[in-house]
């Protein structure tokens, strides 16, 4: 779940909270393919609660995005202990549309397909990603280049 928390004005172009519930619940695995060859998967479906508090400039009294379903995937190899190198990607396909106060809206259904080289490295209880993605087959959204770089550590 996300719960809309962070800062939200219906007046702003940008905003940290988006002002809706999400539920996004996902299935993965992972196939370890050799010692050091492994593939990896994970499997979302997207709910999208209602923003009852829109920008004006929509003249609208609620909008909500349609639900969707995603799949991200990977396949690794490790050419060092605690460096994998490898090739990542997604898949988006929203499959209801946008509504705006109850209303269907036609034609807006998002889609997209990336794919990318990836790179994996941990050094103990922390851990460093980078992915590179080219974005293609995109409809109703922008498509192109998207870094994602995530540091995480484990605290005990």
């Amino acid at each position: 779940f996300t719960l809309p928390t962070g800062d939200y004005s219906a007046t702003n172009d940008v905003n940290p909270g988006v002002n809706l519930v999400k539920f996004n619940p996902y299935y993965a695995g992972t196939l370890q393919l050799t010692p050091k060859l492994s593939t990896s998967f994970r499997l979302h479906y997207l709910w999208n609660g209602k923003n009852t508090d829109p920008n004006p400039l929509l003249n609208a009294d609620s909008i909500q995005p349609g639900t969707a379903t995603h799949l991200n995937f990977a396949m690794s190899y490790a050419v060092l202990p605690d460096l994998r190198l490898g090739l990542a990607g997604y898949y988006l396909s929203q499959l209801s549309e946008d509504r705006i106060d109850g209303v269907r809206q036609q034609d807006s259904k998002e889609s997209v397909s990336s794919i990318g080289p990836g790179l994996h490295y941990r050094n103990g209880d922390e851990f460093f990603n980078l992915n590179s993605y080219y974005e293609f087959n995109a409809h109703n959204r922008a498509e192109g280049y998207r870094i994602l770089a995530r540091y995480a550590w484990l605290w005990r």
